[in-house]
């Protein structure tokens, strides 16, 4: 038969009277901290995966696995009571996955959690105690792109306590990997980029209110989006493989947020040669290239700028004297040739 946590202060009493029946109150006093961490003698009947992010990042698209073993106790030593080895099957977790997805709540977070519960089963305890059992993230064999995995296992103590009555109870007591006493929360940290293109336009002809289309696109982990910062502040969201369309003006730019490492980003303009304009690309201030579309990837956890140029450019004419030069030239010699003639008949 499985039992849900006793409320907070039934739980209290039931732990110390078992503490003081047990000979266990030193143990249990050094861990008055807590599981929970608010203090005093806490109970925690779950865990907790948070992954860290950036706050125009969404939730990495991704299942988080955790497996909850029996770990080895130890015998009493220096005050210490005896810790136990866990009993197989006396602490299991819900579900071992932590399923996270992008929601439109992550964006302006800086934290996204996913908890699940954990359940003792008091009927494979036999007597009052301290149970040892570890937790420890499983790391998969393709890792998530972008995603830190937390390897250190944490240490989970089950107290198991009896009252007058013989009924069991229990408390739980996490302990971090380092031997501090911890939470049953694990952290991972997810690094993500972001790129900007930016128009400019110049040239004699060209034209500071015209709008230039692009299409946008990034090649991520399946289902993976991204948060699009518009001209003028309006936001958008992308999703990985599919395009995504803006207009942008002289100066203006859209920004493209939570690229990981390995997300291959593809921009490209619609193209104005017929209107007169040349497109040039420039990359991070690099060399400008004549192309209408540029790839690329972000650097870990920084960010790319993409530089779209439109030109045009339009010579005045200056080759028209020139072109009738010679035909003034023809005129001018036969008026000369006319007053020539007119004054030797004068002469005659």
């Amino acid at each position: 038969m499985n039992r849900t946590l006793s409320k907070g202060a039934r739980l209290g009493t039931a732990i110390f009277t078992a503490a003081l029946a047990a000979g266990m109150l030193t143990a249990v006093a050094a861990e008055e901290t807590g599981a929970d961490g608010t203090g005093g003698i806490g109970s925690q009947s779950s865990m907790t995966k948070s992954v860290l992010k950036d706050e125009n990042t969404y939730a990495p698209n991704t299942t988080l696995n955790f497996t909850l073993t029996p770990g080895t106790g130890k015998p009493a030593s220096g005050g210490q009571p005896a810790i136990y080895d866990g009993i197989p099957g006396g602490v299991t977790l819900d579900s071992g996955d932590f399923v996270f997805a992008p929601q439109d709540s992550d964006i302006g977070k800086a934290k996204v959690s996913s908890s699940n519960g954990i359940t003792v089963h008091l009927e494979k305890f036999s007597k009052p105690g301290i149970y040892r059992y570890s937790v420890q993230e499983t790391i998969p064999g393709t890792p998530y792109d972008g995603l830190s995995y937390n390897t250190e296992p944490k240490t989970l103590d089950v107290y198991i306590s009896a009252d007058r009555e013989g009924c069991l109870n229990y408390t739980l007591i996490w302990t971090d990997a380092d031997g501090c006493k911890g939470t049953g929360e694990f952290e991972n940290t997810y690094e993500t980029g972001c790129f900007t293109v930016e128009k400019t336009v110049t040239g004699n002809q060209g034209d500071r209110n015209k709008t230039f289309s692009f299409t946008l696109k990034v090649d991520g982990a399946e289902g993976e989006q991204y948060k699009v910062l518009l001209p003028g502040g309006g936001t958008g969201t992308m999703v990985s493989g599919e395009e995504f369309t803006v207009t942008l003006k002289d100066s203006q730019t859209v920004k493209v947020y939570g690229l990981s490492a390995n997300d291959v980003y593809t921009v490209t303009e619609d193209d104005y040669s017929s209107d007169g304009y040349s497109t040039t690309v420039s990359v991070n201030g690099g060399e400008a290239e004549e192309t209408r579309t540029t790839t690329g990837k972000v650097p870990k956890g920084g960010e790319s700028c993409i530089d779209f140029t439109n030109c045009k450019e339009v010579t005045p004419p200056t080759g028209l004297l020139m072109d009738t030069a010679p035909y003034a030239a023809m005129i001018v010699l036969a008026g000369l040739f006319a007053i020539f003639l007119r004054r030797r008949r004068r002469e005659e």
